[in-house]
């Protein structure tokens, strides 16, 4: 005796579609006008290595980049390399004595201060980091990048009371 036969129908994927769902639609209702768009905070990037941005890299006195020669150049970017090796917590949390935040309101250079309230008036804070005894690089952390802002020879921005600062 033979065994019976099972029957398979042939289904694909146009044949599974019943007839009143084979049109597309989109939305057909407008959005509710009490929904207000939110801006979420900035993801954590702690984790991240430091990467830097030039783009907004002063050339002006007091603070600028053109004081440089190229060997102080080439020792900073040996510093800034070392710093690459490094996450942001590893920087900004580890090492917090050396390389934090500091409000521009209490920024002791009035210069700084208003380079910073007319070039970069929403920033309220910028970060610096520790290159060498006086040496300081300041700039504004966005996205996972230091946005690298004034060269500090001889910590003069922030004005430190500890010895050889």
């Amino acid at each position: 005796m033979r065994s019976p036969r099972l029957r398979w129908q042939t289904i694909t994927a146009a044949s599974s579609i019943k007839p009143k769902h084979k049109q597309a639609s989109f939305g057909g209702l407008s959005p509710s006008p009490t929904k207000v768009p939110v801006i979420t905070a900035e993801a954590d990037t702690g984790w991240m290595r430091a990467c830097w941005r030039i783009e907004r890299m002063q050339f002006v006195d007091p603070y600028g980049w053109h004081q440089l020669d190229a060997s102080e150049l080439m020792e900073i970017r040996r510093k800034l390399i070392q710093f690459e090796q490094k996450t942001w917590n590893e920087i900004f949390v580890k090492e917090n004595k050396y390389n934090h935040s500091v409000a521009v309101k209490d920024f002791d250079c009035s210069q700084a201060k208003q380079w910073m309230a007319h070039n970069l008036p929403r920033e309220d804070e910028l970060w610096t980091l520790y290159l060498g005894s006086t040496e300081r690089i300041w700039g504004i952390r966005r996205a996972g990048a230091f946005h690298i802002i004034f060269y500090d020879p001889s910590h003069q921005v922030k004005l430190s009371l500890k010895k050889h600062t």
